[in-house]
């Protein structure tokens, strides 16, 4: 462009402008979007995927942050991640599922939160956690599965953290059930956690299920 009369030469269009017209006294501001980081074009260059700009007459874009991407040329945004996935580098044009055992009920997160005790995910790219099954526990974060309560132990509620052991009078010699067995006729329990009643020693007897003598 030249904007004097009466001279030799043209000025170079400075970085950020542009002109693709013969004879102008001006340069143009490249649009939101756009940028020049080079003298003299007739042209502005789109922000690559990962970037974007929002102001005019610039000379780069921004990246996007964490927790955001673009995956389209040219553009004046970034897109918030959205639940069930994460991004934790800047300028990328995705972004990740969460992996199994974590899961992510929000969006624009640049991680994934771990499940909590008495809970799971064994799927990818989750918004939400699941709760461990009757007869099942969890005692630790980020975990993909839930443990069977073992012998002498039971849980009867979902989302739980531990089991309860079998009260006096009832057992339970399986692993991951929602209850215990009360102890048949002509048997007793006299303790908590058991596998197994005692048979009635003999003179005696017990004509009741589930007793503690």
């Amino acid at each position: 462009y030249q904007n004097q009369t009466g001279m030799a030469s043209c000025i170079p269009c400075e970085v950020g402008r542009f002109q693709d017209a013969l004879g102008q006294s001006t340069c143009k501001q490249c649009i939101p979007g756009t940028y020049q980081d080079e003298n003299g074009k007739s042209a502005c260059k789109d922000c690559q995927v990962g970037s974007y700009q929002t102001q005019s007459g610039t000379s780069s874009c921004t990246l996007c942050g964490t927790g955001s991407f673009q995956n389209t040329t040219g553009k004046t945004f970034c897109y918030n991640c959205e639940e069930g996935k994460y991004q934790n580098a800047t300028g990328t044009s995705s972004c990740k599922k969460c992996e199994a055992g974590t899961f992510q009920n929000e969006t624009g997160k640049s991680s994934c939160k771990p499940t909590e005790p008495g809970s799971f995910q064994d799927e990818i790219g989750k918004s939400v956690f699941k709760y461990c099954e009757v007869g099942t526990y969890q005692d630790d974060y980020q975990k993909t599965v839930c443990k069977n309560c073992s012998v002498g132990n039971f849980q009867g509620n979902t989302g739980k953290a531990s089991c309860d052991e079998c009260l006096m009078g009832t057992f339970q010699n399986e692993t991951g059930k929602s209850t215990c067995k009360p102890c048949e006729a002509g048997t007793f329990q006299n303790e908590t956690g058991k596998t197994f009643c005692h048979k009635c020693e003999k003179g005696k007897y017990q004509n009741v299920t589930g007793t503690l003598s």
